[in-house]
């Protein structure tokens, strides 16, 4: 298991976290593949309702998750940065995300594109259930955390150390 601390992300954050959505291979695997401008990126960051957060390890950002509130469950989405995938962080970052205090009421979800086989294995890495509807996984049932989540260690480790998985819409 990997050392990933989860923070809310900050205004500082908004260029890496735009870096990151306009990647090509992010894009492949969202519902909107736009590209995004920066103006309308710091518009949605600004407003939003969504939950964001930046998924870091040993000081160093990696990736964020983000929790999309709909009327009937909450969807959860993350991405890793170019230069971090491929060192099998997505399911230590899936499994942190269920240890954050977000007080989701409604069932958490997610929503992979077919093609996505690597969050596939991702999430049931992570344990996260098959739902069977267009390759939508449920997490398991487990309570929050504090205001930062750690999985893999202490926070002292960390200091150290279509799919909606993606941005759906224009903002």
């Amino acid at each position: 298991m990997r050392y990933i601390l989860l923070r809310p992300a900050t205004m500082a954050d908004s260029g890496f976290l735009l870096r990151v959505r306009n990647d090509y291979e992010t894009r492949s695997m969202s519902r909107n593949m736009d590209v995004i401008g920066e103006a309308d990126h710091i518009k949605w960051f600004t407003t939003t309702t969504d939950l964001v957060y930046i998924a870091e390890t040993m000081g160093e950002r990696i990736g964020y998750i983000r929790f999309i509130h709909h009327p009937h469950e909450t969807e959860l989405s993350f991405a890793i940065a170019p230069e971090h995938r491929g060192k099998q962080y997505a399911a230590s970052m899936l499994t942190a995300a269920l240890k954050l205090p977000c007080s989701i009421q409604k069932p958490l979800v997610a929503y992979v594109r077919e093609e996505n086989r690597k969050s596939w294995r991702a999430f049931l890495r992570a344990d996260w259930k098959h739902a069977g509807e267009y390759h939508r996984y449920e997490a398991p049932q487990q309570d929050g955390g504090g205001t930062e989540s750690m999985v893999g260690g202490s926070p002292r480790d960390s200091e150290r150390s279509g799919t909606p998985l993606e941005w759906p819409g224009a903002y």
